[in-house]
């Protein structure tokens, strides 16, 4: 028997309380939870459970008013239906990359802070191919909401607007910002019929989750996952990725292994909310403390930008200009450098004004950042 426990740490302790138990009786398989607390201060946990007569997995909402000392009847968000989950339970686990131990539904749950006009609202995601039985032979990121705290959800939709039914796309997460958009990411394979090359996409809503944006891709490349776990006895990549929301930005998170020779690095973007989110340039950066990047000055630029590069270790370094639609519009091939700190020189000069994307590039990754040229 699994069961979800809960501990609480008050702000003036040091130490967390008992831990409470949200799984009834009833429930005799619980798993893969997911919190947060709303402006309320009421507790809110997600997970995934069965009964003995369960045929399928569901998920279920709970919540605490007392500050996680007690916690209501969790109300069923939905039936959910996995291939070969749970392990043993047999059927194709046909999620290339993903480990047939490891395929899980990644319930995630996030409540609307901002005190806005959607304050309150919960949103919940979770990885499935149908409900009681397999409605397509992909997996998809199903959504549902509630407006009055949980006592009930909308009908869950798949939320990855695709609309090819053996794609594959998982592992979603959530973020709201304080002006109560909602941020949601994936692992998406649209763009591979063959159902390997992985890349990281999003949407998000700006009117409480009744709609959302076109998804786009986060990732400018993919990544073959039938090798993403070559350098790591076929473990692949962690379950566990975020998405972040500042006022202005999503902020995603994600494994990437689009080197394809299984060495797997963490990503980063910063993407606009807005009109121009689908088409902005993306900033993308790998997150690596080997080597790091400043922010160009002047900015905006006029003849030449220059920039701060960190390096822990020697490294062969170029920079990269890119236009709006992504075009390489300058370059630059410093060489080898040592250890330290270097002032990389940027040739704005014979640019017109506009956004532009800068990337330096190491033998230990790249990292981006945004210049404007001024005319």
């Amino acid at each position: 028997t699994y069961n979800i426990l809960v501990k609480t740490k008050a702000a003036e302790s040091s130490d967390f309380g008992e831990a409470v138990d949200v799984t009834p009786e009833e429930i005799v398989f619980s798993q893969f939870s997911s919190i947060d607390v709303d402006r309320e201060g009421r507790v809110h946990v997600l997970f995934a459970g069965a009964t003995a007569q369960d045929v399928a997995l569901n998920v279920y909402h709970c919540f605490s008013e007392d500050g996680g000392a007690t916690f209501s009847e969790p109300v069923r968000i939905s039936s959910l239906h996995l291939p070969c989950f749970p392990p043993g339970a047999g059927g194709p686990c046909d999620l290339v990359g993903i480990d047939s131990a490891r395929v899980y539904p990644c319930p995630h749950l996030r409540v609307d802070k901002s005190g806005g006009e959607f304050d309150g609202n919960l949103y919940a995601v979770w990885t499935a191919d149908g409900f009681q039985t397999e409605l397509t032979s992909g997996v998809d990121i199903y959504y549902s909401y509630s407006k009055d705290g949980g006592f009930n959800w909308a009908d869950p939709i798949v939320l990855n607007n695709d609309g090819l039914p053996a794609s594959e796309q998982f592992f979603p997460s959530l973020a709201v910002n304080d002006k109560g958009t909602l941020a949601v990411s994936w692992y998406d394979r649209r763009e591979d019929p063959n159902n390997l090359m992985t890349k990281y996409y999003m949407t998000y809503s700006t009117d409480g989750g009744l709609s959302f944006e076109n998804d786009y891709p986060v990732s400018t490349e993919g990544a073959d996952f039938s090798m993403i776990g070559a350098a790591n006895a076929n473990f692949g990549i962690g379950e566990y990725t975020q998405i972040l929301a500042t006022s202005g930005y999503a902020i995603p998170v994600w494994a990437d292994g689009r080197s394809n020779d299984g060495n797997i690095d963490l990503y980063t973007a910063f993407l606009p909310f807005g009109e121009d989110a689908t088409t902005a340039i993306p900033e993308i950066n790998m997150i690596s403390d080997r080597f790091a990047l400043g922010q160009p000055t002047p900015n905006p630029a006029v003849e030449l930008a220059r920039v701060e590069l960190v390096l822990k270790h020697s490294a062969s370094v170029q920079a990269q200009l890119f236009g709006q639609k992504g075009e390489l519009v300058w370059q630059n091939n410093f060489g080898a450098l040592p250890e330290g700190a270097h002032q990389l020189h940027i040739s704005t000069d014979e640019l017109p004004a506009g956004q532009y994307l800068l990337r330096v590039v190491t033998d230990f990754g790249f990292q981006s950042r945004k210049v404007q040229v001024l005319r």
